[in-house]
């Protein structure tokens, strides 16, 4: 008897951890490149997730590093957003590319992600701006899919942009070539 009630205290202290800790939310922390150079100010940059319409995913942008400055790790109960970098100067900004799409006339999907260098230009003190990518239908197989093999575009918007489409004011866009196997 006394043996099943230390196993329920437990699994009800189990339960609590797991639900505790799994509803926790991380607190977004903004990370400043700027700090210790000569600059012009500083914009704010964002990065985003496309989508075609409500239910079809195009395609996830994360930043990896600046000009090989590669974020610390945050602390605790946090996570990096809003990344401060030089305004008034080009920059390479090194991101991470996950995307999906048919890739067949069979109508199968792929799931694929890429890592490249974004020549980002000379970005206004003061703004906030996001970059997206967006993966586009191009052609594969003599057929117009969706999503060819990685292909696509990386757009510079203002931050407010809620969803790309044809009538976003597109700062700067840079093509993505297929991947090629």
């Amino acid at each position: 008897m006394k043996n099943k009630q230390i196993e329920w205290i437990i699994l009800i202290f189990t339960a609590f951890c797991v639900i505790g800790c799994s509803t926790a939310k991380l607190k977004p922390v903004p990370y400043d490149f700027t700090e210790n150079e000569k600059t012009n100010g500083k914009a704010t940059l964002f990065f985003g997730t496309a989508y075609y319409n409500s239910d079809n995913f195009g395609g996830y942008c994360g930043f990896v590093d600046l000009e090989g400055k590669k974020l610390p790790k945050p602390e605790k109960g946090t996570y990096w957003n809003l990344i401060q970098v030089p305004a008034g100067k080009e920059l390479n900004i090194r991101v991470y590319i996950s995307f999906q799409g048919k890739y067949s006339s069979f109508g199968k999907y792929q799931d694929g992600r890429r890592m490249g260098i974004f020549r980002c230009p000379p970005l206004e003190a003061g703004k906030k701006y996001k970059l997206w990518f967006e993966s586009y239908e191009g052609w594969y197989g003599g057929k117009k899919e969706i999503g060819e093999l990685g292909a696509g575009r990386l757009i510079l918007t203002y931050a407010n942009v809620k969803k790309l489409n044809s009538f976003t004011k597109k700062i700067y866009v840079q093509e993505i070539p297929p991947l090629v196997l």
